[in-house]
């Protein structure tokens, strides 16, 4: 089945569009909150090299890194719980399965992000074409309520057969297009914000916008991948 991107985006629209309540709830607590707590208290190192710079980094708020990593991990299970459920789930809901799929939803995080790697290193194209290939193993372990990450692997790559590159060319057009968004929205809101207020509440705005709109792009990503692994399972 070739994939349709321009279904694939208005059906994300229209999940979004049915689902913006709830989404708001669990994207506000489990994506937002922990990036604003993120930029509040595990604050980038300055100066010096990147490498440097990042070593310091995890050395530093390691520990608060994973904790984030887990809340986030948990906010997209439970999105994709509420999304891909045809029985439209309560929040309660969604968030019960969310936790039900928590450790195989992690562990398949890690193992997407270890093929990923391999990829890269072997040479750009191939770690970008296994990008596209396993982007719908998070929503194939949800909507089909898996507890093997290994089969989540299997039906993802399955799924998308021969979509491969379009998969890529549209999560990473939204991506692109959500960072150029954000991007200009982080600099204009932060200078008004820089215009009316100082100090720390100035600090917790500029805090505030970053990961109010990092989120936001977090969010659209979920519904387009939803929306393509929707159209894909469909036969």
């Amino acid at each position: 089945m070739r994939l349709d991107t321009g279904k694939a985006w208005n059906d994300a629209v229209a999940l979004g569009r049915g689902h913006a309540e709830l989404l708001l709830a669990i994207a506000g607590m489990f994506l937002l909150l922990p990036a604003l707590l993120l930029e509040l208290f595990a604050p980038m190192p300055q100066g010096g090299a990147l490498v440097e710079r990042l070593t310091a980094y995890m050395e530093l708020h390691g520990g608060k890194l994973f904790l984030a990593a887990l809340v986030t991990s948990y906010g997209q299970a439970s999105i994709f719980a509420l999304l891909l459920d045809a029985n439209r789930p309560t929040v309660a809901d969604a968030l019960r399965e969310g936790l039900r799929r928590l450790p195989w939803f992690v562990l398949l995080n890690l193992l997407v992000g270890m093929i990923w790697l391999g990829g890269f290193l072997l040479f750009i194209v191939p770690g970008l074409y296994l990008v596209g290939r396993l982007a719908l193993a998070q929503p194939a372990l949800v909507a089909g309520r898996l507890s093997d990450p290994v089969e989540g692997l299997r039906r993802a790559w399955r799924l998308s057969d021969g979509n491969g590159w379009r998969i890529l060319a549209l999560l990473a057009v939204v991506r692109v297009l959500g960072t150029l968004i954000v991007t200009a929205a982080v600099w204009t809101l932060g200078a008004v914000v820089l215009l009316l207020a100082k100090g720390p509440v100035s600090a917790f705005l500029l805090a505030l916008v970053d990961a109010s709109f990092g989120a936001a792009v977090s969010v659209v990503l979920l519904l387009v991948d939803a929306a393509i692994f929707r159209q894909l399972s469909a036969d």
